[in-house]
Parts: structure tokens; C-alpha cells; sequence
């Protein structure tokens, strides 16, 4: 349906996992934290990786269609990268949590078993 509507196969990911997070999320709110954490948290390693392949292989960038991108470049990367990046951090730790009825507890803390 995205692309009936004129979207980029990218954007149609981005969708998909945003949709399926928020179903996730509407289903098991507690996972909130870890959605965000995932998000923020891939971004962040994924970009830096990019960036240090950019270093190492400075003709990587041509593979990416100008005209295909979102837009403006944030840190020399694509913006569509990161949010990619960020979308995927977001949907795959909150979709395997609630696969798995992982439960999210702090760990038990005993102030006697401190050195």
C-alpha cells in the first residue's frame, strides 16, 4: 500500500516497523522502555559504524540514490539510514520480548553480597 501511495521501499520498512511495534506496545505497554532503549541505543552503534565504513571506504556512499534519499544528511549519513536504524533498535527488541513473554524486572539487589 505504500507504494501505491508513492512511498519508497524504505519508508514502507520504516511503517512496518513502527506498525508492528505499536501493536506490540498497545498489547504489552511495560515494553515502552525497551522499545526506546532499543531504539535509541541501535541508532546510535549502527551510525557510528557507518560512518567509520565511510572512513575506511570513502566511495561507499555512492551506492545510495541521491534522488531515491529522504533528504538532508545528518553527520554525512543518510537520514533515512538512521531512521531506519532507529525504527529497527525500536521494532526487533520489542517484538522478540514479546515473543519470548519476556518479563523486564530489576535485578535483585542484596547490599551483603557487596565486596
Amino acid at each position: 500500500s505504500c507504494w501505491r501511495m508513492g512511498g519508497t521501499p524504505m519508508t514502507a520498512t520504516v511503517m512496518a516497523f513502527c506498525l508492528l511495534t505499536g501493536v506490540v506496545l498497545v498489547r504489552r505497554p511495560e515494553l515502552w522502555s525497551l522499545a526506546l532503549a532499543g531504539a535509541t541505543s541501535y541508532a546510535a552503534v549502527y551510525a557510528a559504524a557507518l560512518k567509520l565504513w565511510h572512513v575506511i571506504v570513502p566511495n561507499f556512499g555512492s551506492q545510495w540514490n541521491p534522488a531515491g534519499l529522504w533528504g538532508p544528511s545528518v553527520i554525512g549519513l543518510p537520514l533515512d539510514e538512521l531512521v531506519w536504524a532507529a525504527a529497527f533498535g525500536l521494532a526487533w527488541p520489542t517484538f522478540a520480548a514479546y515473543l519470548f513473554d519476556a518479563r523486564l524486572q530489576p535485578a535483585p539487589f542484596s547490599p551483603a553480597s557487596e565486596p
